[in-house]
């Protein structure tokens, strides 16, 4: 897509979120695919300058009352940028680390150390009871943010009796917004609570410690003049790095919780993606052994199969192929109310397969590469993932009888960030 920015003449060409009803920039989207093909781009002739647009197209939008960039522009010139969206900004600052050490740009290094500034000042001082506020830095050195402000973003309505709650983030677990809304019978405390930033994340707070690791490193490549910021940064990091742990390992489940409250009273131990996520980003935070129960949670409960239909080198045999969002007992997708829930996205799949590298896993990781390469070249759009994919349960009316067991491919054909091509230039499949 070419954005042309109110009143200037610069023009940035900067990929779009997917095709047909997705066709606007979702600054999430495409950070995170950028930093999942860096390899690619490099091997491509001045493809890198995407990275740089998308940066600069950030920076031109970064809100510095809140400290972040916007998660996605909007579809139609006047309508206004949506900021609703933590990981939109923690990618942002990991790829524009990624970027400058690729390419050793300095001044756009110094305009990101310059932001960050801003970023970490707001975030220090945000409020935890500010609805759709921004994300708050605790004393535990972690973020705290409001849920559906994480990639998984869909929202439900609950009900108990004559109390209904609407748009209430589906990342907390329904028990956990049922027993609030019971012990209340307040609604709009309730909606205020789940919709205020004080929740604790996994992924985004691996997120932010690995901003935080690259955001270090780059000031001291570059020999930034703050100091002070410099010192912070490293105080915070060495915070969130000891108390990770302390705050998201579940020694009982042999996981990370998926959400946990601000003041740790309350937890939601639901297994899915975003512990492995997590666990992959900050695979020198887990010991070998935690590193280890992770993966056998994530293949008694998570792992995901697909047999092979179209590559006749592989044709009929079973192979992994990617990882529920939510282990959540309503496995049929009818819609939106489980968007986010017992699917799998492919978004997910590369930080599996980092968690399998580590682990030295590598037929899991062929497996993985082979039964998504079959998905693309015979089921989506050629090249492409589709967004997500529903377990296959019920009378699936596929023609092709080897497949009737295979996850159905659901909602958008051509999704940018499924896109990942750099595993395939590491592994021989």
């Amino acid at each position: 897509m070419r954005i042309s920015l109110p009143q200037k003449k610069d023009i940035f060409l900067v990929p779009e979120a997917g095709a047909w009803w997705f066709r606007t920039v979702w600054f999430r989207d495409v950070h995170l695919n950028l930093l999942q093909n860096m390899k690619t781009l490099e091997l491509l002739d001045k493809k890198l300058e995407l990275i740089r647009n998308s940066l600069l197209l950030g920076i031109e939008y970064f809100d510095g009352h809140t400290g972040r960039v916007p998660n996605k522009l909007p579809e139609k010139a006047s309508g206004n940028p949506s900021y609703d969206s933590v990981d939109s900004t923690l990618l942002f600052y990991i790829l524009a680390c990624e970027y400058v050490r690729k390419t050793g740009d300095s001044s756009l290094a110094n305009k990101v150390l310059d932001l960050f500034e801003k970023t970490l000042q707001s975030w220090k001082k945000a409020s935890i009871d500010l609805v759709n506020g921004s994300p708050v830095i605790l004393e535990s050195g972690l973020l705290v943010c409001v849920p559906w402000h994480s990639w998984i973003d869909s929202k439900r309505t609950i009900k108990i009796g004559e109390f209904t709650v609407k748009d209430i983030p589906s990342r907390v677990s329904l028990k956990w917004q049922l027993k609030e809304l019971e012990g209340s019978y307040n609604t709009n405390l309730v909606w205020r609570f789940f919709n205020s930033p004080k929740f604790y994340l996994p992924e985004v707070n691996a997120l932010w410690i690995h901003m935080l690791e690259s955001m270090s490193n780059l000031a001291k490549n570059v020999q930034h003049t703050n100091l002070k910021l410099q010192v912070e940064m490293e105080n915070i990091l060495e915070l969130a790095r000891k108390n990770y742990l302390k705050v998201f390992w579940n020694e009982k489940e042999n996981f990370v919780h998926d959400v946990v409250s601000y003041d740790l009273s309350q937890y939601d131990s639901t297994k899915g993606s975003p512990g492995v996520m997590a666990a992959a980003l900050l695979q020198n935070l887990f010991s070998l052994d935690k590193l280890k129960l992770v993966w056998k949670t994530v293949r008694d409960c998570l792992l995901v199969h697909r047999k092979t239909i179209w590559l006749k080198k592989y044709k009929g045999e079973l192979f992994p192929f990617g990882v529920l969002v939510k282990n959540y007992e309503d496995r049929v997708y009818l819609g939106d109310q489980q968007y986010h829930g017992a699917v799998v996205w492919p978004r997910d799949t590369p930080f599996l397969i980092k968690l399998l590298d580590r682990r030295e896993e590598y037929n899991s990781i062929r497996g993985l590469l082979v039964s998504n390469l079959d998905h693309q070249m015979g089921e989506g759009v050629i090249f492409y993932n589709h967004e997500l994919f529903s377990l296959p349960l019920g009378q699936n009316p596929s023609p092709v009888e080897d497949s009737k067991n295979n996850p159905v491919p659901v909602k958008n054909p051509a999704q940018f960030w499924s896109q990942w091509v750099d595993p395939y230039l590491q592994y021989e499949l």
